[in-house]
């Protein structure tokens, strides 16, 4: 039976992925870095929220995307979007220089693992919908 919606399964993975990371970028449960000026890890938490909202946008068009063809444009920016994520975490922005604080043992981990499953979903979804 076929589906009128190609890829409404990783479109609610990329959805509920993409508001969980930001959820947990904006409200501090990633920690960044409490200085009087905000540094690069305010900017990291930031830009990976962002980057992650963006996700979840994806997958919520994704999930209403009729064609094959469209929704494989939109996995391809999903992936794209991952590895922006990654970027972000590491040679984009990356955490402040101090490697002993919570943004470089809990946020910046989390982030690359998060970007990398987002990537793998996002490329096997490509192989999946590219042979539609």
């Amino acid at each position: 039976m076929k589906s009128n919606h190609p890829a409404l399964i990783s479109g609610a993975l990329f959805l509920v992925m993409g508001l969980a990371l930001a959820a947990m970028l904006f409200t501090g449960v990633l920690p960044h870095c409490r200085h009087d000026m905000p540094g690069l890890c305010y900017a990291m938490t930031q830009g990976a929220g962002g980057a992650a909202l963006v996700l979840a946008v994806l997958g919520l068009a994704m999930m209403l995307a009729r064609t094959a063809a469209v929704a494989l444009g939109l996995a391809i920016g999903a992936f794209l979007n991952a590895v922006l994520v990654f970027g972000i975490a590491g040679p984009l922005i990356g955490p402040c220089p101090s490697p002993m604080m919570h943004c470089h043992s809990i946020t910046q981990p989390v982030l690359f693992a998060a970007a990398a499953v987002a990537a793998l979903i996002a490329l096997i979804e490509m192989w999946r919908l590219a042979k539609h």
